[in-house]
C-alpha cells in the first residue's frame, strides 16, 4: 500500500500530465483525470493544487501533419506570409484544481486558468519593419465534473464526465489581421464552446516495489450547442517510481480527432490565422501526441511538483514546450 506522500504526488504529477497536454489545446481530459483512481480521499476531503506553467512555440503542424514556421502560409494567408518573419507563440498560465468529496467514491472536480498570451511577428519589406504583437490576458474555460471510483481493489477504477464552461467565445472577438492597427484585436482564451467528456482511468497498484502505472482515455463530446467541431479521444500512459512521498515518472499522451465536425476549416485559435472569408478564428479537428515527465515531494498532506512535456506531433497546432511548477495540499 503507497503511502500517503506517494498517494498525493501521483495525484499531482497527473495534474501536471493534463495540463501539459492541453497545450496544444484545451484537454478535454482536464476536468476530471488529475487525481487518479487511487484510494479516494473519502467523504469531506478537499484536495487543492495551484500551479504556473509557462509554454512557447515557434512553429505547429498544419492540417497535413507537416512542420511549418508560425509565419508561414499554413498559419498566415498568402500575401502576408511573404512578408513575415519572427513569428512566436507565448503562455503563462496560473491554474487551480480542486476536489472535493460528496461521499466515501464521489467527488466533485473543478479547475480553470487565468492565461496571459501574446502572439508576434513582424512585417519587413523595402526596409521597413512593422512589428505586429498581439497580447490578451484573462479567465480561460472553467472545467467542473463528477468522479466516481466503482473499484477499489484489485485494480481501482474510476469513472467520471465533465463540462467545459466557456468563458470566451472565438465567433464574437477574431482576431483580425485585416488592418495593420492590431492592438485592440483580442486573442481568444478558450474554443467558445460547451463541450461533454466521458472518461475513463485505472491506476496500478505496485508493479514491483515502488513502481506505478496509470492509464486514462476519454471521450469528447464538442460544441454541444451547435456540433460544427469535431469530437476527439483523449488519452495517456504513465509509469512512474514513487517512495516514501518522492517520485519522479514518464508519460505519453495525445488527442485524436474524429473528423465528424461540419466545421469547413481546419484553423487553429492558437496560431495567428483567420478564415479568409469570415474573418472569423476557427478551432477544429487538432491532434498531438507529447512526451513529458514529473518530479514531486509529498509530505503531511503538503508537496511540490515540477513537470515538463514537448509535443513531437500533431496536426493544426502549435510545436511547444511546456514547463509547469505547482503546490498542492490535501485535508
Amino acid at each position: 500500500m503507497a503511502d500517503s506522500g506517494d498517494v498525493l504526488g501521483r495525484r499531482a504529477a497527473r495534474g501536471a500530465l493534463v495540463a501539459l497536454l492541453a497545450c496544444g489545446a484545451v484537454s478535454a481530459l482536464a476536468p476530471f483525470a488529475r487525481a487518479g483512481a487511487e484510494s479516494r480521499g473519502g467523504l469531506g476531503h478537499v484536495y487543492l493544487k495551484t500551479y504556473y506553467a509557462h509554454s512557447d512555440a515557434d512553429s505547429g503542424f498544419d492540417s497535413n501533419g507537416d512542420e511549418m514556421s508560425l509565419v508561414s502560409n499554413a498559419f498566415l494567408d498568402r500575401l502576408t506570409s511573404l512578408f513575415a518573419h519572427g513569428g512566436k507563440y507565448d503562455e503563462t498560465d496560473f491554474g487551480i484544481y480542486g476536489e472535493f468529496g460528496l461521499t466515501d467514491s464521489l467527488d466533485l472536480v473543478l479547475s480553470t486558468e487565468w492565461k496571459d498570451i501574446e502572439k508576434s511577428f513582424r512585417l519587413e519589406g523595402l526596409g521597413i519593419v512593422y512589428p505586429i504583437d498581439q497580447k490578451s490576458s484573462g479567465l480561460g474555460d472553467v472545467n467542473a465534473g463528477l468522479k466516481y471510483q466503482f473499484l477499489a481493489d484489485p485494480l481501482p477504477l474510476a469513472a467520471g464526465f465533465s463540462f467545459r464552461i466557456p468563458t470566451y467565445s472565438t465567433s464574437v472577438h477574431a482576431l483580425r489581421l485585416d488592418t495593420l492597427d492590431s492592438s485592440n484585436d483580442r486573442i481568444a482564451l478558450g474554443n467558445g464552446t460547451t463541450d461533454l467528456t466521458l472518461g475513463l482511468e485505472a491506476s496500478s497498484g505496485p508493479l514491483l516495489p515502488w513502481v506505478f502505472a496509470d492509464l486514462s482515455a476519454a471521450y469528447v463530446l464538442a460544441d454541444l450547442e451547435h456540433r460544427k467541431f469535431s469530437d476527439s479521444f483523449n488519452w495517456s500512459a504513465k509509469l512512474g517510481v514513487s517512495r516514501w512521498g518522492l517520485g519522479c515518472d514518464g508519460y505519453l499522451g495525445g488527442n485524436l480527432s474524429t473528423r465528424n465536425g461540419s466545421a469547413s476549416d481546419t484553423i487553429t485559435q492558437d496560431l495567428l490565422h483567420l478564415d479568409p472569408k469570415t474573418r472569423v478564428v476557427v478551432l477544429n479537428d487538432q491532434e498531438w501526441l507529447q512526451v513529458g515527465g514529473d518530479v514531486w515531494y509529498g509530505y503531511d498532506g503538503l508537496g511540490v511538483q515540477a513537470g515538463y512535456a514537448t509535443t513531437l506531433s500533431g496536426t493544426n497546432t502549435v510545436k511547444n514546450d511546456r514547463l509547469e511548477i505547482g503546490v498542492f495540499v490535501q485535508r
